[in-house]
């Protein structure tokens, strides 16, 4: 005999529907394999009179305004949060746990900012909070950190986790399209937002990293322990560059240990250029791909649809599925994963190797005193490229540097700045190698 299931859902959005749909489609193939027969018994929304895809079918299915008839439902197993944003989901998911619910959520935003208080009410209540679809969407990400890399000490992650500023990005690579015309075809296809701000200025992946980064090194990080910087003012002429050189430029989320500093990690969520031949560089489109790197695992990596409906809604399921297996009169023996105290390494210290962008006056002398400036704040040029002279105007000089800490490349490009050769504010990006 099948063991029954009742699933409560909070929202009917468009990751609330592919899960209704999900569901009725794999129900039997799930109770073969499983063992478990689940349905939903309620869903609560903000309207009870909206009209729904007819295609969507709900028959069977309590819909009702009300939260509590879901939080305070006995027959209910497991809670279901797909409403999105900080509250009230965040109030919905700590009352559901307190009445011994498990949760599965694909709330990013919730866990960015109330991770302390959801995970702290899981484990004093015994039950589960699941969380695969919060991150990356469809690739299992969250299980492999918390269960089949529990055994190692992560040294370092990154990322591509946000697909829209990677769909730009692949097409001002591929196609030579300007920012903006990349953001308008994305937009277009639905990979970007009418406003595409959360995106674009790195905070959907910082809340992403924030989350990766808590369980990799078992410490709470928020959103705001993330130094963000965004896409918006990368260049056409900066992806041409950066190919020169070998590497393209991918918005690269990254948490790592910071050498011969004890206990200190490094968040950072910034344009970067990666090398042509690295893993990540070939991660192309709206895909999401996490590349880790174990003390004794090793380098690995993660790649697949980091959002969309579907993908979404399985990961949701698989989570629904894992919590509905773990169901038992015995408290189920969650631990708050973030009791650890890593410190974070303030972004100006941080030392990498960068790229820096100049458009000068093309006269003779230029290049000297530029070098004189980085010179003079320990900055070494690895390499130089200038365009050939044009017949008027300003012309870009393109160096990159040896490793320098981002406080030194900050105050030399200050002082560039402010040179009366130097026509436009420089360009500096890191440059990633992963060594």
């Amino acid at each position: 005999m099948a063991k029954p299931v009742a699933i409560g859902l909070f929202g009917l959005g468009n990751i609330g529907s592919g899960l209704v749909s999900l569901l009725q489609e794999r129900r039997k193939g799930i109770r073969d394999s499983t063992g478990l027969s689940i349905s939903i018994k309620a869903i609560c929304v903000k309207d009870t009179g909206k009209q729904r895809d007819a295609a969507l079918s709900l028959e069977g299915i309590r819909i009702t305004g009300d939260p509590q008839a879901i939080v305070q439902d006995p027959d209910i197993d497991v809670a279901v949060e797909l409403m999105g944003g900080v509250e009230p989901a965040s109030e919905m998911i700590i009352k559901a746990l307190q009445h011994k619910k498990p949760v599965v959520t694909a709330n990013k935003a919730a866990l960015a900012a109330k991770g302390d208080e959801i995970f702290t009410a899981a484990s004093s209540n015994g039950v589960g909070i699941f969380f695969e679809a919060a991150v990356c969407g469809s690739i299992p990400i969250i299980r492999v950190l918390q269960e089949s890399l529990a055994s190692d000490s992560i040294q370092a992650m990154f990322g591509i986790i946000n697909g829209t500023t990677n769909y730009i990005l692949t097409k001002m690579t591929f196609d030579s399209k300007e920012y903006d015309a990349a953001l308008k075809e994305a937009q277009k296809l639905g990979f970007a937002e009418p406003d595409p701000a959360f995106d674009v200025l790195g905070n959907d992946a910082a809340q992403k990293l924030s989350i990766l980064a808590s369980l990799g090194f078992q410490s709470r990080f928020a959103e705001k322990d993330v130094s963000t910087e965004g896409i918006s003012s990368i260049k056409k002429k900066d992806i041409q560059y950066a190919d020169r050189l070998g590497y393209r430029i991918k918005l690269l989320a990254s948490a790592k240990r910071c050498r011969g500093v004890e206990n200190t990690v490094s968040l950072r969520v910034a344009p970067t250029l990666i090398p042509k031949q690295h893993l990540l560089s070939g991660v192309l489109n709206e895909l999401n791909a996490i590349f880790l790197v174990g003390k004794y695992v090793g380098e690995q990596m993660y790649y697949g649809k980091g959002a969309g409906q579907y993908p979404t809604a399985a990961a949701v399921l698989s989570d629904v599925i894992f919590a509905a297996q773990h169901l038992t009169d015995a408290p189920f023996p969650f631990r708050n994963p973030f009791l650890g105290s890593k410190e974070i390494q303030d972004p100006l210290d941080g030392v990498s190797r960068f790229y820096l962008r100049c458009i000068v006056l093309d006269k003779p002398g230029v290049l000297a005193k530029i070098a004189g400036v980085l010179g003079t704040h320990g900055v070494s040029i690895a390499s130089f490229t200038q365009e050939e002279r044009s017949a008027s105007g300003p012309v870009p000089i393109v160096l990159t540097t040896h490793e320098v800490s981002e406080r030194q490349i900050h105050d030399a490009i200050k002082e560039i700045d402010a040179l009366d050769v130097v026509k436009e504010k420089a360009v500096s990006l890191r440059i990633e190698d992963f060594s």
